[in-house]
């Protein structure tokens, strides 16, 4: 059970925040005005394995401050497991991020790993308009010290948070695929995102109207699904393009995430 729980929340982490919240850096033009969302806008997502809850995720727009001289949203999510889970694998992570508020594109994040008796603590300092940021990490758990380095990514590329705001400003439509490009610590990985049908789902918090998208990963073979798992995911086909709907397919049951509440 607990080698289950881990594996399953390492899936939660690609579902959430490297698969959902990593399409990033479109290469079409998006829409700068209006966007879907505002400060004050809170997303909870209900998470499951098989029949059963397992915990949420917890997605917010806190205010909006200047950051390198730019208007940036603060964004924030927050993973956790409830109690069942917690008694054999217990999970507290939270990303921070700094959106840049015209461009919709990162200018830093934080991410706080929980995992168990697993710490991990991640700074990402990103110059804006140079595209070379500054990865420092360090390991609470094991007293380590703080280490750093300096890379290089594509002008406009995104952290593992800002690339959903960017996603949810995008025109998608049915047949269509966007490629992006995300900071994933001292990697850049390349995702393409394809647009595979409108569908209906009902969630806890209602019946919406959706697109369905499914995330490609690029290898040397070219664009493939993920490999240890079968990934879609469902965002509002409305104004709003809320994340509706996550899904995975593993080998011991399938995992996922659904809309709780919205406001």
């Amino acid at each position: 059970m607990k080698n289950d729980s881990q594996i399953l929340w390492k899936l939660y982490l690609t579902l959430l925040i490297q698969g959902t919240t990593g399409f990033a850096f479109a290469a079409r033009p998006l829409v700068p005005a209006p966007v879907p969302f505002k400060v004050g806008e809170e997303i909870v997502l209900g998470l499951g394995w098989k029949s059963a809850k397992a915990g949420e995720a917890v997605i917010g727009l806190k205010e909006i401050r200047t950051r390198q001289g730019r208007p940036a949203y603060h964004a924030e999510l927050a993973l956790s497991t409830n109690r069942a889970i917690d008694a054999v694998f217990a999970v507290r992570d939270r990303i921070e991020s700094w959106v840049d508020a015209s461009a919709l594109k990162s200018l830093g994040y934080t991410k706080l790993t929980r995992e168990g008796t697993y710490q991990k603590d991640e700074f990402i300092f990103l110059d804006g308009r140079t595209g070379i940021y500054r990865y420092r990490r360090m390991r609470p758990d094991k007293g380590g010290k703080p280490r750093e380095d300096a890379f290089q990514a594509p002008l406009g590329a995104q952290d593992a948070l800002s690339a959903l705001y960017n996603l949810r400003a995008q025109s998608l439509e049915v047949g269509h695929s966007v490629d992006f490009k995300v900071i994933d610590g001292d990697e850049i990985r390349a995702v393409r995102v394809a647009v595979r049908a409108r569908e209906t789902v009902s969630t806890p918090a209602g019946t919406f109207p959706c697109l369905k998208l499914e995330p490609l990963f690029k290898t040397a073979d070219g664009w493939r699904a993920h490999p240890k798992a079968q990934i879609y995911m469902w965002i509002s086909d409305d104004a709003r393009r809320l994340p509706v709907k996550i899904a995975g397919t593993l080998p011991f049951g399938e995992v996922g995430a659904e809309l709780e509440r919205y406001q």
